[in-house]
């Protein structure tokens, strides 16, 4: 997935990123990928304030058949924080826009955070098969009776800084349909595509430290309150082996029956 971070600049304003062989479902691409590149170009473009957050909506699906466009409009480039739009198309309709902020760290005293969850570590959890290309993946806990789940992540080879959020958005977006499924009775993700059709139609991300780094175990810590008329909510926190809370997470995502 590194490969698909090294996006080319078209002009100003404008990146063209690669496809990623392997990745997506049929002739659509990956949605994880998508959010992994919007934030490749963000981190770009309000560069050298820190992106601190992304809120992303989709709204068709990207196609590997054609080449994917981002462009970045800077709204407001402050002093103390950057303020973008941007867009994923592929030169039609936009298949997913995004608010971007980045905010310049301030001197101030107060500093709180949500402690880690008390779940196993990621050498006594079990490892998950393969479904994120150079990230591997352990599961602490899965609760069979609550919408929660428990995933610690690291990536190969990627360096602390701008990369790791791309990773960390790239390791977001794929587990919460699961997490919200796992304590209905008769439904589970086993089911998609055959009953059910998910989508991602929007997704959040807020980034608590300026240089994460996800070569490093990430505990991603899931939940889904919210699951009704085929639409489902899910919220997280990463958190680094230490217990420090890096990054938030937030999706909204639906079930469209067959």
């Amino acid at each position: 997935m590194l490969s698909g971070l090294t996006l080319a600049r078209l002009d100003d304003g404008r990146f063209e990123a690669p496809h990623v062989a392997g990745h997506g479902n049929g002739s659509t691409v990956f949605g994880g990928q998508l959010l992994a590149q919007m934030v490749a170009a963000a981190c770009e473009s309000v560069s050298p304030a820190p992106l601190t957050s992304l809120q992303a909506v989709f709204a068709r699906p990207a196609l590997f058949d054609r080449p994917l466009l981002i462009d970045v409009d800077v709204l407001h480039r402050g002093r103390n924080a950057v303020g973008a739009t941007m867009t994923l198309h592929q030169g039609e309709a936009p298949c997913a826009g995004a608010v971007v902020l980045a905010i310049a760290p301030q001197s101030l005293d107060g500093v709180h955070s949500a402690a880690a969850p008390d779940v196993p570590g990621p050498q006594d959890s079990a490892p998950v098969p393969q479904r994120l290309h150079g990230v591997e993946i352990r599961l602490a806990a899965a609760p069979q009776d609550r919408p929660e789940k428990y995933l610690w992540m690291r990536a190969e080879g990627v360096d602390a800084g701008p990369r790791s959020k791309a990773m960390i958005a790239y390791c977001s977006e794929s587990f919460f349909v699961e997490t919200a499924l796992q304590p209905v009775d008769g439904l589970s993700i086993e089911d998609a595509f055959k009953r059910f059709t998910p989508n991602v139609v929007a997704h959040g991300l807020a980034f608590h430290h300026d240089s994460p780094d996800a070569s490093q175990w990430l505990l991603h810590a899931l939940a889904a309150p919210h699951l009704s008329a085929g639409r489902g909510f899910g919220r997280g926190d990463v958190y680094t082996a230490s217990g420090e809370l890096v990054a938030s997470i937030t999706q909204e995502h639906i079930l469209r029956p067959l």
